[in-house]
């Protein structure tokens, strides 16, 4: 809690300050012009972040389309999560989800593991709108992919 204070008490500091500087020494005073300078030079800065952080979050809102793709084939589940959802655990929760009923629990082949964070990494970086999900046929098997119809948009 303390350190989602900070910047509060830092704002609080900063308009004491500033506030001190302008009724003390004078607006006409050297030290107010220099404090007016870097109060306009802060708000551009911070208008500025606050463009990043927006843009940021429209590209954590897009979604991302989960394939699985064996033998360099991709074949479409029809699922989409948001960017910011693609986690290893998620996927790993939604393809345990897609699993044919069954008691064995999903298993994923470890040597498509360096794969599958690669991706992760590359649609996280919001490099790609997919998410390719390597897999062997056999891990493929296990999967019921739903057959949607599109055509109704």
């Amino acid at each position: 809690m303390k350190r989602l204070m900070a910047p509060l008490y830092l704002f609080l500091i900063l308009v004491l300050l500033g506030l001190t500087i302008r009724y003390i020494a004078g607006k006409n005073s050297e030290l107010w012009q220099i404090w007016s300078s870097v109060d306009v030079t802060s708000a551009v800065a911070l208008a500025a972040l606050a463009f990043f952080a927006y843009r940021q979050m429209l590209r954590d809102d897009d979604e991302v389309r989960i394939m699985l793709e064996v033998d360099g084939k991709r074949h479409d589940t029809g699922l989409c999560l948001l960017r910011k959802d693609c986690t290893r655990s998620e996927i790993i929760g939604v393809l345990g989800m897609m699993q044919r009923r069954t008691k064995e629990r999903f298993m994923y082949d470890p040597v498509h593991l360096h794969d599958l964070l690669n991706e992760l990494n590359r649609v996280q970086k919001g490099k790609a709108k997919e998410l390719a999900v390597p897999l062997s046929q056999e891990e493929f098997e296990q999967f019921v992919l739903a057959q949607k119809d599109r055509s109704n948009g």
